[in-house]
């Protein structure tokens, strides 16, 4: 058998919580990242300080009607939710499921 070890790791303007498994050493699963510092900016396609409006196009269709980023969106596995502040981008949430 293996262990699976969960563990956050925390920088500053990002949380990023993972699994190790000591069957594999090398390999990080991720289950959520929480970032509020634009210099992880290049992580994803969202970015800390944009308009609400330039993340909104981004999305699409699905967050036409969501003036303020106050939804969750979902799939069956993962979900990603915003904070705003002013009219600008400043907090971004991922989290999948892990089992």
């Amino acid at each position: 058998g293996y262990t699976a070890t969960r563990k956050t790791l925390y920088f500053d303007g990002l949380e990023l919580g993972v699994i190790e498994f000591s069957n594999d050493p090398a390999r990080l699963m991720v289950t959520h990242a929480d970032i509020t510092n634009a210099k992880w900016n290049h992580l994803l396609p969202f970015k800390i300080r944009q308009p609400v409006s330039v993340a909104r196009a981004v999305l699409g269709e699905f967050a036409k009607d969501d003036a303020y980023l106050s939804r969750t969106y979902a799939s069956e596995s993962d979900s990603l939710q915003f904070r705003t502040s002013g009219g600008r981008l400043v907090g971004v949430s991922y989290s999948c499921y892990s089992g």
